[in-house]
Protein backbone atom coordinates (compact mmCIF):
# COMPACT_ATOMS: atom_id res chain seq x y z
CA UNK A 1 0.00 0.00 0.00
CA UNK A 2 2.31 3.15 -1.33
CA UNK A 3 1.58 6.17 0.35
CA UNK A 4 -0.72 8.76 -2.46
CA UNK A 5 -0.92 12.72 -1.81
CA UNK A 6 -4.66 13.33 -2.73
CA UNK A 7 -5.04 16.48 -3.99
CA UNK A 8 -7.45 18.93 -1.08
CA UNK A 9 -10.17 19.86 -4.17
CA UNK A 10 -10.56 16.48 -5.06
CA UNK A 11 -14.39 15.77 -3.80
CA UNK A 12 -15.97 12.08 -4.89
CA UNK A 13 -19.97 11.76 -4.71
CA UNK A 14 -20.53 9.30 -2.20
CA UNK A 15 -23.73 9.46 -2.57
CA UNK A 16 -26.89 10.36 -0.27
CA UNK A 17 -28.51 7.95 2.56
CA UNK A 18 -31.45 6.76 1.55
CA UNK A 19 -33.26 7.64 4.90
CA UNK A 20 -32.50 9.00 8.72
CA UNK A 21 -30.86 6.92 10.09
CA UNK A 22 -31.43 3.43 8.13
CA UNK A 23 -35.25 3.52 7.33
CA UNK A 24 -37.04 4.72 10.17
CA UNK A 25 -38.20 8.55 11.07
CA UNK A 26 -35.31 11.11 13.25
CA UNK A 27 -37.78 11.51 16.14
CA UNK A 28 -38.34 7.02 16.93
CA UNK A 29 -34.10 7.23 16.37
CA UNK A 30 -33.78 9.33 19.18
CA UNK A 31 -36.28 8.78 21.22
CA UNK A 32 -35.18 4.58 21.15
CA UNK A 33 -31.48 4.62 20.15
CA UNK A 34 -29.53 7.67 20.65
CA UNK A 35 -27.54 7.07 23.47
CA UNK A 36 -29.55 4.20 24.75
CA UNK A 37 -29.02 1.22 22.21
CA UNK A 38 -27.22 -0.51 19.57
CA UNK A 39 -28.96 0.17 15.94
CA UNK A 40 -27.40 -1.98 12.93
CA UNK A 41 -28.74 -0.08 9.70
CA UNK A 42 -28.24 -2.28 6.55
CA UNK A 43 -28.07 -0.22 3.09
CA UNK A 44 -28.43 3.00 5.19
CA UNK A 45 -26.31 4.10 2.12
CA UNK A 46 -27.03 2.46 -1.17
CA UNK A 47 -23.97 2.37 -3.47
CA UNK A 48 -21.75 3.96 -1.51
CA UNK A 49 -18.41 4.38 -3.07
CA UNK A 50 -15.42 4.82 -0.62
CA UNK A 51 -14.27 9.17 -0.26
CA UNK A 52 -10.96 8.42 -0.58
CA UNK A 53 -8.06 5.09 -1.38
CA UNK A 54 -6.53 3.45 1.27
CA UNK A 55 -2.91 5.11 -0.80
CA UNK A 56 -4.53 8.51 -0.09
CA UNK A 57 -5.14 7.63 3.86
CA UNK A 58 -1.60 6.39 4.33
CA UNK A 59 -0.41 9.50 2.56
CA UNK A 60 -2.50 11.77 4.87
CA UNK A 61 -0.93 9.25 8.05
CA UNK A 62 2.77 10.60 6.93
CA UNK A 63 1.92 14.42 7.36
CA UNK A 64 2.94 16.52 10.20
CA UNK A 65 -0.18 17.78 12.23
CA UNK A 66 -2.18 14.88 11.21
CA UNK A 67 -3.23 12.15 14.34
CA UNK A 68 -2.16 8.80 12.61
CA UNK A 69 -2.05 5.45 14.59
CA UNK A 70 -0.68 1.99 13.33
CA UNK A 71 -2.13 -1.07 15.28
CA UNK A 72 -0.79 -4.55 14.72
CA UNK A 73 -2.38 -7.13 17.02
CA UNK A 74 0.15 -9.80 15.89
CA UNK A 75 3.67 -8.41 16.25
CA UNK A 76 7.07 -10.29 16.91
CA UNK A 77 8.18 -8.02 19.92
CA UNK A 78 4.43 -7.72 21.65
CA UNK A 79 1.24 -8.09 20.74
CA UNK A 80 -1.62 -5.56 20.40
CA UNK A 81 1.38 -2.95 19.08
CA UNK A 82 0.71 0.98 18.64
CA UNK A 83 2.49 3.39 16.76
CA UNK A 84 1.61 6.77 16.31
CA UNK A 85 2.21 9.36 13.02
CA UNK A 86 3.96 10.93 10.92
CA UNK A 87 4.77 7.98 9.40
CA UNK A 88 7.91 6.94 6.82
CA UNK A 89 6.00 6.19 3.28
CA UNK A 90 8.24 2.99 3.83
CA UNK A 91 6.76 1.76 6.78
CA UNK A 92 3.73 0.74 4.64
CA UNK A 93 5.69 -1.71 2.76
CA UNK A 94 7.06 -3.39 6.34
CA UNK A 95 4.10 -4.11 7.12
CA UNK A 96 2.45 -7.70 7.89
CA UNK A 97 0.45 -9.08 5.20
CA UNK A 98 -2.93 -9.48 7.90
CA UNK A 99 -4.16 -8.26 11.38
CA UNK A 100 -2.78 -4.52 11.13
CA UNK A 101 -5.49 -1.55 11.21
CA UNK A 102 -4.39 1.98 9.61
CA UNK A 103 -6.53 4.65 11.68
CA UNK A 104 -6.08 8.79 10.83
CA UNK A 105 -8.26 11.34 12.89
CA UNK A 106 -10.29 13.76 11.84
CA UNK A 107 -10.16 13.10 7.78
CA UNK A 108 -13.06 15.63 7.92
CA UNK A 109 -10.68 18.66 7.97
CA UNK A 110 -8.60 17.42 5.13
CA UNK A 111 -10.67 15.80 2.23
CA UNK A 112 -13.52 17.92 1.15
CA UNK A 113 -15.44 14.28 0.32
CA UNK A 114 -15.32 13.24 3.57
CA UNK A 115 -15.81 16.78 5.16
CA UNK A 116 -19.47 16.19 3.02
CA UNK A 117 -20.75 13.44 4.76
CA UNK A 118 -21.08 15.49 7.90
CA UNK A 119 -24.22 17.21 6.29
CA UNK A 120 -26.26 14.07 6.71
CA UNK A 121 -25.83 13.92 10.56
CA UNK A 122 -27.95 17.49 10.55
CA UNK A 123 -30.49 15.62 12.52
CA UNK A 124 -28.03 16.36 15.46
CA UNK A 125 -26.53 18.89 16.94
CA UNK A 126 -23.72 20.24 14.66
CA UNK A 127 -21.33 21.38 17.78
CA UNK A 128 -22.11 17.22 19.11
CA UNK A 129 -20.38 16.48 16.02
CA UNK A 130 -16.55 15.61 16.84
CA UNK A 131 -14.56 14.31 14.18
CA UNK A 132 -14.91 11.60 11.62
CA UNK A 133 -12.05 8.95 11.72
CA UNK A 134 -11.03 6.34 8.69
CA UNK A 135 -9.52 3.64 9.53
CA UNK A 136 -8.08 0.65 6.76
CA UNK A 137 -7.81 -2.48 8.01
CA UNK A 138 -6.01 -5.55 6.55
CA UNK A 139 -7.22 -9.05 6.51
CA UNK A 140 -8.01 -9.86 10.23
CA UNK A 141 -7.10 -6.29 11.16
CA UNK A 142 -8.50 -5.03 14.79
CA UNK A 143 -8.14 -2.78 17.48
CA UNK A 144 -9.06 -4.91 19.79
CA UNK A 145 -12.18 -5.15 22.08
CA UNK A 146 -12.89 -2.14 23.57
CA UNK A 147 -15.41 0.54 24.95
CA UNK A 148 -16.10 3.83 23.96
CA UNK A 149 -17.09 6.86 26.13
CA UNK A 150 -19.10 8.52 23.27
CA UNK A 151 -21.59 7.77 20.34
CA UNK A 152 -20.20 6.88 16.93
CA UNK A 153 -21.69 5.64 13.70
CA UNK A 154 -19.49 2.98 12.11
CA UNK A 155 -20.29 3.18 7.93
CA UNK A 156 -18.35 0.29 6.20
CA UNK A 157 -16.76 2.24 2.71
CA UNK A 158 -14.93 -0.73 1.82
CA UNK A 159 -14.67 -4.75 1.88
CA UNK A 160 -16.35 -6.68 4.60
CA UNK A 161 -15.75 -6.00 8.47
CA UNK A 162 -17.52 -7.98 11.06
CA UNK A 163 -18.62 -6.56 14.65
CA UNK A 164 -19.66 -7.95 17.62
CA UNK A 165 -20.75 -6.17 20.40
CA UNK A 166 -20.63 -7.41 23.97
CA UNK A 167 -22.46 -7.65 27.47
CA UNK A 168 -21.97 -4.70 29.96
CA UNK A 169 -18.91 -4.31 30.98
CA UNK A 170 -17.21 -2.98 34.40
CA UNK A 171 -14.26 -0.52 35.30
CA UNK A 172 -12.50 -3.94 36.47
CA UNK A 173 -12.79 -5.53 32.86
CA UNK A 174 -10.38 -3.00 31.09
CA UNK A 175 -6.36 -3.08 31.08
CA UNK A 176 -3.78 -1.52 29.39
CA UNK A 177 -1.31 -2.47 27.14
CA UNK A 178 2.12 -2.11 27.51
CA UNK A 179 1.66 0.21 24.38
CA UNK A 180 -0.95 2.37 25.56
CA UNK A 181 -4.06 0.64 24.20
CA UNK A 182 -6.99 0.39 26.87
CA UNK A 183 -8.48 -3.11 25.67
CA UNK A 184 -10.80 -5.44 27.66
CA UNK A 185 -9.81 -8.46 29.07
CA UNK A 186 -13.32 -10.01 29.12
CA UNK A 187 -15.35 -9.94 26.12
CA UNK A 188 -18.96 -11.83 26.42
CA UNK A 189 -20.28 -11.67 23.19
CA UNK A 190 -23.90 -10.47 22.69
CA UNK A 191 -24.39 -9.53 19.01
CA UNK A 192 -22.72 -10.44 15.82
CA UNK A 193 -23.38 -8.05 12.38
CA UNK A 194 -21.81 -8.01 9.19
CA UNK A 195 -21.50 -4.89 7.35
CA UNK A 196 -20.45 -4.45 4.05
CA UNK A 197 -19.97 -1.20 2.12
CA UNK A 198 -23.09 0.94 2.51
CA UNK A 199 -24.09 -0.84 6.18
CA UNK A 200 -23.89 1.26 9.30
CA UNK A 201 -24.06 0.54 12.96
CA UNK A 202 -24.83 3.09 15.31
CA UNK A 203 -23.22 2.74 18.97
CA UNK A 204 -23.90 4.24 21.95
CA UNK A 205 -21.51 5.01 24.57
CA UNK A 206 -20.38 2.54 27.01
CA UNK A 207 -20.85 -0.89 24.57
CA UNK A 208 -17.83 -3.43 24.37
CA UNK A 209 -17.42 -3.73 20.73
CA UNK A 210 -15.20 -5.62 18.70
CA UNK A 211 -14.58 -5.40 15.20
CA UNK A 212 -12.74 -7.49 12.52
CA UNK A 213 -11.59 -7.42 9.42
CA UNK A 214 -12.66 -9.99 6.81
CA UNK A 215 -10.50 -8.73 4.20
CA UNK A 216 -8.76 -5.41 3.26
CA UNK A 217 -11.61 -2.63 4.51
CA UNK A 218 -12.29 0.77 5.55
CA UNK A 219 -14.61 1.84 8.15
CA UNK A 220 -15.13 5.44 8.64
CA UNK A 221 -16.14 6.31 12.15
CA UNK A 222 -18.82 9.83 12.60
CA UNK A 223 -17.71 10.17 16.64
CA UNK A 224 -19.60 12.47 18.65
CA UNK A 225 -18.46 14.60 21.32
CA UNK A 226 -19.53 14.12 24.90
CA UNK A 227 -17.37 16.10 27.43
CA UNK A 228 -17.14 14.26 30.93
CA UNK A 229 -18.21 16.16 34.21
CA UNK A 230 -14.31 16.66 35.40
CA UNK A 231 -14.05 19.04 31.71
CA UNK A 232 -17.32 20.83 32.62
CA UNK A 233 -16.57 21.43 35.93
CA UNK A 234 -12.75 22.90 34.60
CA UNK A 235 -14.82 24.72 31.83
CA UNK A 236 -16.97 25.79 34.59
CA UNK A 237 -14.06 27.44 36.98
CA UNK A 238 -12.67 28.96 33.83
CA UNK A 239 -15.32 30.89 33.19
CA UNK A 240 -16.25 31.78 36.71
CA UNK A 241 -12.66 32.98 37.17
CA UNK A 242 -13.51 35.72 34.23
CA UNK A 243 -16.28 37.39 36.82
CA UNK A 244 -16.04 39.80 39.05
CA UNK A 245 -18.34 40.01 42.98
CA UNK A 246 -18.93 36.44 42.69
CA UNK A 247 -19.80 35.28 46.54
CA UNK A 248 -17.55 34.32 49.11
CA UNK A 249 -18.03 31.59 51.76
CA UNK A 250 -20.00 32.88 54.34
CA UNK A 251 -20.54 31.23 58.04
CA UNK A 252 -22.58 34.73 59.78
CA UNK A 253 -24.71 32.68 62.86
CA UNK A 254 -22.67 29.65 63.26
CA UNK A 255 -22.96 27.60 66.07
CA UNK A 256 -19.74 26.74 68.23
CA UNK A 257 -17.77 24.13 66.92
CA UNK A 258 -16.93 20.78 68.71
CA UNK A 259 -13.96 20.27 66.95
CA UNK A 260 -11.49 22.87 65.46
CA UNK A 261 -11.02 20.35 62.60
CA UNK A 262 -14.90 19.58 61.71
CA UNK A 263 -16.28 20.77 58.59
CA UNK A 264 -19.66 19.63 59.64
CA UNK A 265 -23.31 19.44 57.41
CA UNK A 266 -24.06 22.72 58.21
CA UNK A 267 -21.11 24.06 56.37
CA UNK A 268 -21.29 21.67 53.29
CA UNK A 269 -24.85 23.63 53.31
CA UNK A 270 -23.28 26.89 52.91
CA UNK A 271 -21.22 25.81 50.57
CA UNK A 272 -24.36 24.18 48.21
CA UNK A 273 -25.81 28.12 48.86
CA UNK A 274 -23.20 29.05 46.71
CA UNK A 275 -23.09 26.62 44.01
CA UNK A 276 -26.56 26.50 43.48
CA UNK A 277 -27.22 29.99 42.22
CA UNK A 278 -24.34 29.62 39.90
CA UNK A 279 -25.21 27.01 38.00
CA UNK A 280 -28.86 28.04 38.27
CA UNK A 281 -27.75 30.81 35.62
CA UNK A 282 -28.70 30.03 32.39
CA UNK A 283 -26.73 32.19 30.40
CA UNK A 284 -23.71 31.23 32.23
CA UNK A 285 -24.21 27.50 31.83
CA UNK A 286 -24.56 28.47 28.25
CA UNK A 287 -21.55 30.09 27.87
CA UNK A 288 -19.65 27.52 29.61
CA UNK A 289 -21.07 24.53 27.43
CA UNK A 290 -20.60 26.64 24.44
CA UNK A 291 -17.25 27.50 24.93
CA UNK A 292 -15.86 23.69 25.65
CA UNK A 293 -18.15 22.15 22.82
CA UNK A 294 -17.22 24.41 20.14
CA UNK A 295 -13.04 24.23 21.44
CA UNK A 296 -10.77 22.77 18.35
CA UNK A 297 -8.24 19.81 19.62
CA UNK A 298 -6.37 19.79 16.65
CA UNK A 299 -5.49 23.65 15.68
CA UNK A 300 -5.16 24.75 12.71
CA UNK A 301 -2.53 27.80 12.17
CA UNK A 302 -3.53 31.10 10.80
CA UNK A 303 -1.68 31.55 7.57
CA UNK A 304 0.23 34.91 7.15
CA UNK A 305 -1.18 36.63 4.52
CA UNK A 306 -3.68 39.72 4.36
CA UNK A 307 -7.32 39.50 5.24
CA UNK A 308 -9.70 41.69 3.62
CA UNK A 309 -12.58 43.00 5.17
CA UNK A 310 -16.31 42.22 4.62
CA UNK A 311 -16.73 45.54 3.50
CA UNK A 312 -14.34 45.26 0.98
CA UNK A 313 -15.56 41.96 -0.48
CA UNK A 314 -19.08 43.22 -0.69
CA UNK A 315 -17.71 46.35 -2.95
CA UNK A 316 -15.12 43.88 -4.89
CA UNK A 317 -17.73 41.14 -5.83
CA UNK A 318 -21.03 40.04 -3.82
CA UNK A 319 -20.96 37.00 -6.02
CA UNK A 320 -17.68 35.24 -4.34
CA UNK A 321 -18.52 32.67 -1.29
CA UNK A 322 -17.30 32.23 1.89
CA UNK A 323 -16.56 28.70 3.55
CA UNK A 324 -16.40 27.62 6.84
CA UNK A 325 -13.05 25.97 7.85
CA UNK A 326 -13.34 22.17 8.30
CA UNK A 327 -11.74 21.90 11.47
CA UNK A 328 -13.62 25.43 12.67
CA UNK A 329 -16.79 25.07 15.23
CA UNK A 330 -19.23 27.21 15.60
CA UNK A 331 -22.72 27.11 17.66
CA UNK A 332 -24.82 29.62 19.26
CA UNK A 333 -27.84 30.20 21.67
CA UNK A 334 -30.31 33.07 22.96
CA UNK A 335 -29.91 34.17 26.39
CA UNK A 336 -33.56 35.00 27.75
CA UNK A 337 -33.04 38.83 27.16
CA UNK A 338 -32.79 38.04 23.65
CA UNK A 339 -28.93 38.33 23.60
CA UNK A 340 -27.17 35.93 20.89
CA UNK A 341 -24.59 34.42 22.34
CA UNK A 342 -22.35 33.14 19.14
CA UNK A 343 -19.54 30.73 19.82
CA UNK A 344 -16.62 29.54 17.79
CA UNK A 345 -13.57 27.99 18.27
CA UNK A 346 -13.98 27.86 22.39
CA UNK A 347 -14.68 31.90 22.08
CA UNK A 348 -17.88 33.71 22.94
CA UNK A 349 -19.17 37.05 20.97
CA UNK A 350 -22.59 38.77 22.43
CA UNK A 351 -24.79 40.35 19.34
CA UNK A 352 -28.04 41.78 19.12
CA UNK A 353 -31.15 40.07 18.94
CA UNK A 354 -31.66 41.11 15.20
CA UNK A 355 -28.51 39.29 14.17
CA UNK A 356 -30.18 36.02 14.98
CA UNK A 357 -30.65 34.79 11.22
CA UNK A 358 -26.77 36.32 10.88
CA UNK A 359 -25.78 34.03 13.55
CA UNK A 360 -28.27 31.22 12.27
CA UNK A 361 -26.50 30.80 9.03
CA UNK A 362 -23.08 31.01 10.16
CA UNK A 363 -23.50 28.14 12.62
CA UNK A 364 -25.99 26.09 10.40
CA UNK A 365 -23.98 25.89 6.91
CA UNK A 366 -20.50 25.71 5.74
CA UNK A 367 -21.04 27.78 2.11
CA UNK A 368 -22.34 31.58 2.12
CA UNK A 369 -22.20 34.07 -0.88
CA UNK A 370 -21.03 37.28 0.26
CA UNK A 371 -24.33 39.00 -1.02
CA UNK A 372 -26.80 36.02 1.51
CA UNK A 373 -24.44 37.33 4.34
CA UNK A 374 -24.70 40.79 3.29
CA UNK A 375 -28.68 40.52 3.29
CA UNK A 376 -28.37 38.49 6.58
CA UNK A 377 -26.71 41.77 8.16
CA UNK A 378 -28.61 44.11 6.55
CA UNK A 379 -32.03 43.28 8.35
CA UNK A 380 -30.37 43.28 11.26
CA UNK A 381 -31.05 47.58 11.26
CA UNK A 382 -28.73 49.60 13.55
CA UNK A 383 -26.73 46.61 14.45
CA UNK A 384 -25.26 46.53 10.91
CA UNK A 385 -21.44 47.87 11.93
CA UNK A 386 -21.25 44.73 14.97
CA UNK A 387 -22.01 42.59 12.59
CA UNK A 388 -19.26 43.68 10.22
CA UNK A 389 -17.02 43.58 12.92
CA UNK A 390 -17.74 40.10 13.53
CA UNK A 391 -17.84 38.65 10.52
CA UNK A 392 -14.15 40.44 9.84
CA UNK A 393 -12.45 38.47 13.15
CA UNK A 394 -14.05 35.48 12.14
CA UNK A 395 -11.92 35.66 8.57
CA UNK A 396 -8.64 37.33 10.64
CA UNK A 397 -8.87 34.11 12.54
CA UNK A 398 -9.81 32.17 9.39
CA UNK A 399 -13.05 30.32 11.20
CA UNK A 400 -14.47 31.64 7.76
CA UNK A 401 -11.96 31.53 4.44
CA UNK A 402 -12.56 32.95 1.20
CA UNK A 403 -12.87 30.32 -1.74
CA UNK A 404 -10.07 29.53 -2.81
CA UNK A 405 -7.51 30.10 -0.05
Amino acid sequence: MPPRRRARSDVTTVGTPAIHPGGMPVAEFLADYWQRKALCIPRAWPDFTAPLSAEELAGLACEDGIDARLIIEKDAAQPWHLEHGPFEPQRFSQLPASHWTLLVQSVDHYVPAVTALRDHFHFLPRWRLDDIMISFAAPGGSVGPHCDQYDVFLLQAMGRREWRLGAPAGPDDEYVTDSGLCLLQRFEESARYLLEPGDMLYLPPGVPHHGIALEEGMTISIGFRAPAADEILAAAAEQLATEKDLPRFSDAGRSSTESAGQITSDDVDRLREILVPLCQDTTRLARILGQLTTEVRDEFGVDAQSVETFALLRECDGERRLHRHPASRLAWHQADDGTVLCFFNGCSTSLAPTLLPLVRTLCDHDVYSIAQLGACIESGGDNELAAMDFIDRLLAEQVLRLDGD
